[in-house]
């Protein structure tokens, strides 16, 4: 649900741009849904699959502000890349 968008979106700090692309869906599709309206079949699992995500690395790191730092540092063992660029695909999810 929408709702559910929002907590994510919170939860990581990410804008409404990195959302849509970890979702693969529009930022106007995001727009336009309500509280309780509910998100592609697709868009649900990638959003379930960030939950997932979120809660491991809060869970690894101790605290969302080091979860979030970690998000978004270039990292050697993926190629310099940051682990929020590989989101945008369900490999990257599951990286």
């Amino acid at each position: 649900t929408k709702n559910s968008y929002l907590k994510a979106k919170e939860l990581t700090g990410f804008s409404h741009q990195d959302m849509a692309a970890v979702l693969s869906v529009s930022t106007k599709t995001l727009e336009s849904k309500r509280g309780r309206d509910k998100l592609s079949d697709t868009a649900s699992e990638r959003l379930l699959k960030l939950a997932e995500v979120a809660a491991s690395g809060i869970h690894v790191f101790g605290s969302v502000e080091l979860f979030r730092e970690w998000l978004r540092r270039p990292l050697r063992p993926i190629g310099g890349k940051r682990p929020v660029d590989l989101m945008v695909n369900m490999y990257g999810l599951e990286v």
